[in-house]
């Protein structure tokens, strides 16, 4: 048994007993501003059932998914992974994450969590349904109400920022990060109005690959490598990424990606070959990243690490295809499914069994019962089954590559099996927080 020192009020003034597997670096947190449990759970579970949606699609219609790039279902599967999956999991993530690094909560954060929550799922539904039946309206109400939802976040978020004293790296970080929503959802609407014929544009597919870029690797990238530079060090006890690069690849990601866009106007070749750099600098976080991950104290490999190893490595690999190649649907899997859902699920795996053994333990010390044993993190969610859950999710990975390059019956496994891990990701999560809530009746 070791102690750990924990916040309650201010930040790390309590020792309270726990297991040594345990320890995790709190400082500078201020966890006792976290919101309640359901908030981050909501968007959890929520992006869970979207990847079982996934996986539905993909079994009754999956050969058209290799097809084209542009085909229906490719567009559907596409926009249920960004604003279905990733959408939640990134904004209940920033519930929960902004007021633990900033100091103050989010305001209203019971009714805006659920605004945004409904917002973006309702969204995510009308998007794919508009794109697999090519209904123009269906277009147009899901691209108001992910407007909706990303607006309502960024005005709640800027005002649990405002006048506080925060790191500057992690909030330039994630403010660019989000930032890059913005051109994102204004060129995704230029798009849909562009289908419905009232708007024209000379270059739809250029449009379209700056709005992808926008989005995957201005914001997924972003958000989602900064998520891991604060991550990574408080739950393996790493080093950091160096200072510098810290500094300078969310500033740089930006300003190459509107070089990018200037070449929807400007038709000159230095304007197109900015993302060259864009995919550079992402590599080179990603080295990073796992460079630190593979030095870290504690050298235990669990779940986590295999998730967030793998899709880095599909990031890696995606990249290295591109230079050689244009396989668009193998990029895109490599990119949407390797990477946009396995690093977030292994960051899901890491985060929901901690908040779940943190709020336990703020209910023990709220009634002064401080020789209370509680659970250690992994009887929320058990390794083996988040172990279990990592084959058969690369499983579905291994085979839907496998699937561009062959025909039916083939097509249908991956989705079989995709369907598979999507049940497994929503019944680890539902368990973890019946789990908690068993607990908690225990404790009060």
């Amino acid at each position: 048994m070791v102690s750990v020192l924990f916040a309650s009020g201010t930040r790390g003034i309590l020792r309270l007993p726990v297991r040594a597997s345990q320890v995790i670096n709190t400082s500078g947190l201020s966890l006792e501003q976290a919101p309640p449990l359901f908030v981050p759970f909501k968007f959890f579970f929520s992006a869970a059932l979207f990847s079982v949606a996934i996986g539905l699609l993909l079994i009754f219609n999956g050969q058209d998914l290799f097809v084209s790039r542009w085909s229906p279902l490719a567009l559907a599967l596409t926009h249920l992974v960004t604003v279905g999956f990733l959408a939640q999991v990134m904004t209940g993530a920033m519930f929960q994450l902004l007021p633990v690094v900033v100091g103050t909560p989010l305001p209203s954060v019971m009714l805006v969590s659920s605004i945004v929550n409904l917002s973006l799922a309702l969204g995510a539904i009308s998007l794919s349904g508009g794109f697999l039946f090519l209904n123009h309206e269906l277009l147009m109400l899901g691209a108001v109400l992910v407007s909706v939802g990303f607006f309502i976040f960024l005005v709640a978020a800027s005002l649990a920022i405002q006048g506080e004293s925060v790191p500057i790296k992690i909030t330039l970080q994630l403010g660019l990060g989000w930032f890059s929503v913005i051109p994102t959802v204004l060129l995704g609407i230029l798009l849909v109005l562009s289908l419905a014929g009232k708007v024209a544009l000379n270059d739809m597919q250029h449009v379209v690959t700056v709005h992808l870029s926008w989005g995957l690797m201005g914001w997924m990238g972003i958000v989602l490598f900064s998520v891991l530079f604060k991550l990574v060090p408080i739950f393996y006890v790493t080093r950091e990424i160096p200072l510098l690069l810290q500094q300078i690849y969310a500033p740089s990601i930006v300003i190459l990606l509107t070089f990018f866009t200037l070449s929807i106007f400007i038709k000159e070749p230095v304007f197109k070959s900015s993302i060259s750099g864009v995919v550079f600098l992402l590599c080179l976080i990603a080295v990073g990243i796992l460079v630190i991950m593979i030095q870290r104290k504690r050298s235990i490999i669990d779940s986590t690490i295999l998730f967030i190893g793998t899709g880095i490595g599909c990031l890696l690999l995606a990249a290295a295809i591109w230079v050689v190649s244009e396989r668009d649907v193998v990029i895109g899997i490599l990119l949407l499914i390797g990477v946009g859902l396995t690093i977030p699920i292994g960051i899901i795996y890491r985060v929901l069994p901690f908040l779940c053994w943190y709020h336990l333990q703020a209910v023990v010390l709220k009634r002064r019962r401080l020789n209370t044993q509680i659970p250690s993190m992994k009887h929320f969610i058990p390794e083996r089954s988040a172990r279990r859950h990592y084959i058969v999710h690369t499983s579905a990975i291994i085979l839907l590559l496998a699937g561009d390059l062959m025909t039916q019956p083939f097509s249908i496994l991956p989705g079989v099996v995709f369907t598979g891990s999507a049940i497994y990701l929503s019944s680890n999560i539902a368990k973890a927080y019946i789990v908690y809530q068993r607990e908690l009746q225990v404790h009060v």
